[in-house]
């Protein structure tokens, strides 16, 4: 093969718009123990697009309709990084937050659609007993955005950890040694899987006949945020001993 279209043919195969892209870039998360089987999982039922509208969702899940098959879609400026997916890893918390909260959104829906999933059932089951005061035709919906949000937003705060602690070890030093203090982001981490709540967003008609979001007052209980962990994340993360999750994640080495 020529040089030069060995080196179009690498570009091309390395590069986000290639079949595998997503596959590729999660595997290299789920390395450093970042939990995202769900996402893997998900990654083959997706279509991955781009955009450049600034003012849309950075991310979104979009089932399949008239227009094409179910997809992932990401504004470029956020997500590319050249021709290629940017690395997880090279995220800030934001971006990876709103990614997170996408291909959980796009899984949930999915089990929830699958007629002989056991986790899809119990999506359901849960959304019933917890998202009480919504309509319900919009209890699944409300419940799923919350469950997304809170997953999406532990799975962030997770990576920026990991952001920090290669930043560290670049330096000589490890966030083991600094756990112990009261760092902003280990607090955070504390209030995500502890009190903090998570509302679930729907949409209804509106009297002038488009749609409105609205919000739940009920939020995820903390059997809830244990199923998640649990079912879907499959980690041991826990309210009870969060400075001992990271201290098992960052001080074994």
């Amino acid at each position: 093969m020529h040089p030069l279209l060995l080196i179009a043919v690498t570009l091309w195969t390395s590069s986000a718009f290639f079949p595998g892209a997503l596959d590729r870039q999660l595997a290299a998360s789920a390395r450093r123990h970042l939990p995202v089987e769900f996402a893997l999982q998900e990654a083959g039922h997706l279509h991955v697009t781009f955009h450049r509208d600034a003012s849309g969702a950075p991310a979104a899940y979009l089932q399949a309709d008239a227009t094409g098959p179910a997809r992932l879609a990401l504004y470029g400026p956020y997500y590319l990084n050249g021709l290629a997916l940017r690395p997880v890893d090279d995220m800030p918390v934001d971006v990876c937050e709103s990614y997170f909260y996408a291909l959980l959104d796009a899984y949930l829906r999915r089990q929830v659609g699958l007629p002989r999933s056991w986790l899809g059932h119990e999506l359901q089951r849960r959304a019933e007993l917890t998202m009480v005061d919504v309509p319900r035709a919009h209890r699944v919906e409300a419940y799923l955005d919350a469950q997304a949000s809170f997953g999406a937003h532990l799975l962030a705060v997770a990576n920026e950890l990991d952001r920090i602690d290669r930043r560290r070890h670049e330096r000589g030093r490890s966030l083991c040694r600094v756990l112990d203090r009261p760092l902003p982001l280990v607090e955070l981490w504390e209030s995500i899987l502890g009190a903090a709540p998570y509302f679930g967003a729907y949409f209804e008609g509106s009297p002038l006949g488009d749609e409105a979001v609205h919000w739940s007052r009920s939020t995820l209980t903390a059997a809830d945020k244990r199923f998640l962990l649990d079912s879907v994340l499959h980690t041991h993360w826990s309210d009870r001993s969060a400075r001992s999750d990271l201290e098992a994640r960052y001080c074994s080495g």
